[in-house]
């Protein structure tokens, strides 16, 4: 069977059962208050002879981001708040199960996934459409569906970008899903051509839009969001340059007599042997702990949950001291992100350990707008915690292993080194 026969033979198509005229605005909103038949043909045999379909609605944002596996990604189907999530017994009518949705007015993403109680389909192998079409089989303007948490559920992450090149050939308005492509895209830039191709590309698209669609929010909102995501992600190349530059800047001054030293360059690098004598001290201090066990500790996190280090023994831990003031710091977070998205189900835990003074509540704003999804404590600039391991400066790194011993610390763990250290222990 060739290609296109297969492609065919697994199409799944959405009918749109109501005929009003739908609304013309621009944005990500499905056609709310339509009804529509959803229809399954199980090409593949998976399933006996009953099948449910599971859908959410998305209310606002979406899921497609998060790095938690299926509990995680799908904590609103697997655990819902009331009439979040839904489970309806599909009918079998001829070679297809089908079953009619009804899309509230204030929806605006709708994922799904069918099930008979033991094998799942999550749309991994493509076996059906992830847009809404009309009785003709042309996609409805403005209207989406998402296939891209599923992909990330069935373990298909590398697919995602794909996935959503295509959803924005078909939507090219859909801001939501511009911004999630570009987050996904910049991810996996590393090196300093490839964040300036990044920004070209920004720009490039952002004016192509302007040209066919106008100047609208919408398209703004997708140019702003993404240069704040961009000036975020260049602090770990910001990082090293200007780690070079003070190696240069003191290489210099200590080839000056210090009596002759002068001016700003005179105050700046007195400024900088002062910090870089106490950072010695502290780093000294840490190096003790490589191959120790590391001192345990008891903690309480920014959902009021209770835990102790010792708890996690058993799986790899990365200790992350930081703050949301420190540029280096949140320019980690994508790395980091990549490491847990790629690890967390072969055994690695993070616990971020926060020394920011300020409300919780704006806290776990911050740590939301990051998707940073693993567990958060937040203790404030004494925090105990910090006191332990003799923090200073951030970002610094612990990783410790499946039996509570520190086995790398921060120099050996920064930006991309991190996932190379887990590849390193958690493949072989």
């Amino acid at each position: 069977m060739n290609k296109i026969n297969i492609l065919l033979s697994v199409l799944v198509f959405i009918i749109l059962v109501s005929c009003e005229k739908q609304t013309n605005s621009t944005g990500n909103f499905p056609v709310a208050g339509k009804s529509y038949v959803v229809k399954y043909q199980d090409v593949n045999h998976l399933f006996g002879d009953s099948l449910n379909i599971v859908y959410v609605f998305d209310y606002w944002g979406t899921t497609t981001t998060y790095h938690d596996g299926a509990s995680g990604l799908f904590e609103n189907v697997l655990s819902p708040d009331p009439h979040r999530a839904n489970t309806r017994r599909m009918e079998k009518n001829d070679a297809a199960w089908n079953v009619t949705i009804d899309i509230p007015e204030e929806a605006k993403l709708l994922s799904y996934y069918f099930t008979d109680g033991e094998t799942t389909d999550y749309n991994d192998k493509k076996t059906y459409m992830n847009i809404i079409c009309n009785e003709k089989g042309i996609p409805v303007k403005n209207a989406r569906f998402s296939s891209v948490d599923f992909l990330i559920m069935a373990g298909k992450s590398d697919e995602v970008l794909s996935a959503l090149r295509e959803e924005l050939r078909i939507y090219p308005k859909n801001w939501l899903a511009h911004m999630v492509y570009n987050k996904k895209y910049l991810e996996s830039a590393e090196t300093l051509s490839e964040y300036e191709k990044f920004y070209d590309n920004i720009s490039d698209n952002y004016n192509k839009l302007v040209t066919k669609y106008g100047e609208t929010d919408s398209i703004k909102q997708i140019k702003a969001s993404m240069i704040c995501e961009y000036k975020y992600a260049l602090y770990p190349l910001m990082y090293d340059l200007t780690q070079n530059t003070e190696s240069d800047f003191l290489s210099i001054m200590k080839s000056i007599p210090e009596k002759d030293h002068h001016g700003f360059a005179k105050s700046y690098y007195r400024s900088i042997k002062e910090r870089l004598t106490k950072n010695k001290k502290d780093a000294e201090m840490r190096k003790q702990l490589k191959g120790a066990e590391a001192p345990d500790f008891e903690f309480t996190t920014i959902n009021n949950v209770k835990g102790k280090l010792s708890g996690f023994y058993g799986k790899y831990v990365l200790l992350d001291f930081w703050a949301t003031w420190c540029g280096p710091c949140v320019g980690e977070i994508p790395k980091i992100k990549k490491a847990y998205n790629e690890y967390h189900d072969k055994g690695f835990e993070i616990i971020s350990i926060s020394c920011d003074d300020m409300e919780k509540e704006k806290f776990k704003e911050f740590v939301k707008s990051k998707e940073m999804t693993w567990t958060h404590v937040l203790e404030g600039s004494e925090g105990a915690i910090q006191r332990l391991y003799n923090v200073s400066s951030y970002p610094t790194l612990f990783l410790i292993d499946k039996e509570g011993k520190v086995i790398h610390l921060s120099s050996e763990i920064r930006g991309i080194q991190l996932k190379q250290k887990l590849r390193e222990l958690l493949d072989s």
